[in-house]
């Protein structure tokens, strides 16, 4: 579960780095 927090966090971060693709990426492998 603080995995997921963790990659919430960084998709906020990544997203004004344009990065947030290739976590939201994982984030879905993670959620299921």
């Amino acid at each position: 579960m603080e995995y997921i927090i963790n990659a919430c966090s960084g998709i906020k971060i990544d997203v004004k780095k344009g990065q947030s693709i290739f976590i939201n990426i994982r984030v879905k492998l993670v959620n299921h």
